[in-house]
């Protein structure tokens, strides 16, 4: 026996028993009923349509010899989408469960016209997801942009089906590339990795990845400074350095390379955008008397 298909699954398209032909079959509300006229051997030519109350015609009934499909077309119907995405970033997945709400537009297209049309609508919004979210970094990713980039797939007419609406369920992160660069980072830094990583939820961390190799070389910088001039380390600002930086794309950074704060390759400084209606970062403060420098300031960051 044959497998269903995924409209088959979902009842969009059922065929209805021609025992104790001829019947009175007629249309009823919600749906309606496409009629193949059976031709030599196993051949079908489509005949007709049948709307909501609509009958067989008393000729049809004895001479006819049909196969009649019933294609449901009442408006709320819907299907599941869960898909693991790429995003712009290299490593960075996003993980999406959707509700996507369609309905029948073409009602001899779906019942005859292709074979398994809502399982190649299903696929053309998995498609969709894949190519349009591949585009974006994952910071910019959230369920309002999943739903818009389904709702504007529309109409199919090759499928006869046009999508009405998207709600998203579920939508997260993929954990597990998270929990991979924490490892990293935790044998490149230690013990402070494991200060900074305490501080953040699991969004949280996942931002941190999103922003990770823009951020290294000024973490670095910072940590070997303190060392030089022998000051503490205080895991607090790389936390905000990296809050900042995931949320603002890089602004903050290139106002502390700007005021002196800290050091990055030109390469890196050219990728990163203006300073424009950002607030001033703390200054760093110079130690009385001998003149060296002294760790930023935090208060301007709480």
């Amino acid at each position: 026996m044959m497998s269903e298909n995924f409209t088959q699954q979902h009842k969009l398209v059922e065929e209805i028993s021609n025992k104790g032909w001829p019947a009175n079959i007629a249309g009823r509300d919600g749906y309606e009923i496409v009629l193949l006229k059976k031709v030599g051997d196993g051949g079908t030519h489509f005949h007709r349509i049948l709307k909501p109350g609509e009958t067989l015609k008393w000729h049809e009934r004895i001479f006819g010899n049909f196969m009649a499909l019933t294609v449901d077309m009442r408006y709320g119907r819907s299907f599941l989408v869960e898909r693991t995405c790429i995003t712009r970033e290299r490593g960075c997945e996003v993980v999406v469960k959707a509700n996507v709400c369609y309905r029948v537009i073409n009602t001899r297209t779906v019942a005859v016209g292709t074979d398994d049309p809502l399982g190649k609508l299903r696929d053309k919004v998995i498609a969709t997801l894949n190519r349009e979210l591949a585009t974006y970094l994952e910071i910019e990713i959230g369920p309002t942009l999943v739903e818009q980039i389904i709702r504007s797939i529309g109409w199919v007419p090759e499928l006869g089906l046009k999508i009405e609406d998207a709600e998203v369920i579920e939508f997260m992160p993929n954990t597990r590339l998270v929990k991979e660069e924490k490892l990293h980072l935790l044998e490149e830094h230690g013990q402070l990795a494991r200060d900074v990583f305490g501080a953040f939820a699991n969004r949280d961390q996942v931002l941190l990845k999103a922003r990770l190799e823009e951020i290294k070389p000024a973490i670095k910088d910072y940590i070997d400074r303190q060392r030089e001039i022998e000051d503490p380390i205080d895991p607090e600002m790389i936390l905000h350095w990296l809050d900042l930086v995931a949320t603002s794309s890089g602004t903050w950074i290139r106002n502390l390379v700007e005021t002196g704060q800290l050091v990055l390759d030109n390469d890196i400084i050219n990728q990163l955008p203006s300073k424009e209606l950002l607030p001033t970062p703390p200054k760093v403060k110079e130690s009385e008397g001998d003149g060296s420098k002294k760790s930023p300031d935090n208060s301007s960051f709480t």
